[in-house]
């Protein structure tokens, strides 16, 4: 391992891993400010903020690791034109393939990470991020229940009462439930000891377990009712403007690839697209990285955010394309990849001479 080596690669390490601790920063504060604001609504219980932002943790390295790498590679190699030193690496024998061959290696470890995160670990930390948020929601329920006044639920449909509470039990329920269709006149009322709020992620909804109590269902104003004793009863609150959760964002990567559905296929190879755009990024960033020395260092910027920009959003669209059957199954996003990844070859082998090499010898 030469010095150079050393010299070119712990020059894109140091940038990687500043831009990557920025960026990871910037985008948590927006997270963190995002869910402080559902706690400030009532919206999700504070305790279950931070296990949010830990579970969110590997989305977002997924995210930022292949544009970290991106803008490594254009400002540790993009400094060394400004500072005219690769004209003395190029003089001391140093080649465009070695620069190549020396970044390659970083990339594919960086590669390597970002397909560990995207394809194992990512449906993992979703699932648990997944069913944490719900369960911060339901909790928020119990902690703005408001115990000696009555409360009114699903725009009036459910009415309840709480005598007292503490951090884990409702005690002393009453529920009231309004007939749920234009013919059914039948009330539903429940008194309980004790209850608890839960979250069913299979069933999207709340899961309010009562305990030690009577169930009465019956219409006003007759005595033909009846009477149910239970010991313990569960009933699923399930509001209309419920959402299904995104199954595919949380199921394993090993299940994807075995279904036949074109959806759950697509949901993999967007998975997949991220430790791939590590290598096909680094030839752009090689020819982007070139520049006057005349010039800043940043000039190359911009366009480096509209490629990567570009970049992933046709990946994307092809993806949503495809899944909702408007594409054919054999037009994914791998065009996309081979379309950069042959751009980014080109335009390095016209910065590095040797497509004017090529165009010589033919003539």
């Amino acid at each position: 391992m030469n010095v150079i080596f050393r010299y070119i690669t712990s020059g894109f390490w140091k940038n990687f891993a500043s831009l990557l601790l920025i960026l990871f920063l910037v985008l948590t504060s927006n997270e963190l400010a995002h869910w402080l604001s559902d706690v400030a609504s009532g919206e999700l219980a504070i305790d279950y903020v931070f296990k949010i932002l830990l579970y969110s943790t590997p989305e977002l390295l997924g995210t930022l690791l292949p544009i970290a790498s991106f803008l490594g590679v254009i400002f540790s190699v993009g400094r060394l034109w400004a500072d005219s030193e690769m004209i003395v690496l190029w003089a001391s024998g140093y080649t465009w393939v070695k620069l190549v061959r020396d970044l390659l290696i970083s990339a594919i470890i960086v590669s390597l990470i970002v397909g560990f995160i995207s394809i194992w670990l990512l449906p993992r930390a979703n699932l648990l991020r997944e069913q944490t948020i719900s369960q911060g929601e339901a909790n928020s329920v119990m902690n703005i229940t408001v115990p000696g006044r009555f409360q009114a639920i699903d725009g009036g449909k459910l009415v309840f009462y709480v005598e007292d509470k503490d951090d884990e039990f409702l005690k002393d329920i009453f529920i009231a439930q309004m007939p749920e269709g234009s013919n059914d006149e039948q009330w539903r009322v429940i008194v309980a000891k004790k209850a608890k709020i839960n979250y069913s992620f299979e069933k999207n909804g709340l899961l309010l377990t009562l305990l030690d109590g009577s169930r009465y269902v019956g219409t006003p104003g007759n005595t033909d009712y009846t009477e149910i004793y239970f010991s313990e009863y569960r009933q699923l609150y399930q509001p209309e403007d419920a959402t299904i959760v995104q199954h595919n964002r949380v199921k394993l990567s090993g299940d994807l690839l075995k279904s036949d559905s074109i959806g759950e296929n697509m949901e993999f190879e967007m998975r997949l697209a991220k430790p791939i755009s590590v290598i096909v990024l680094l030839f752009i960033a090689l020819a982007l990285s070139k520049l006057d020395p005349r010039k800043g260092r940043f000039v190359k910027l911009f366009p480096a955010i509209i490629i990567y920009v570009a970049y992933f959003n046709l990946i994307t669209v092809s993806s949503r394309s495809v899944a909702s059957g408007k594409w054919p199954v054999w037009l994914g996003p791998w065009w996309v990849h081979m379309v950069f990844l042959l751009a980014g070859l080109i335009w390095l082998a016209k910065e590095s001479g040797m497509l004017y090499s090529l165009s010589r010898r033919r003539s």
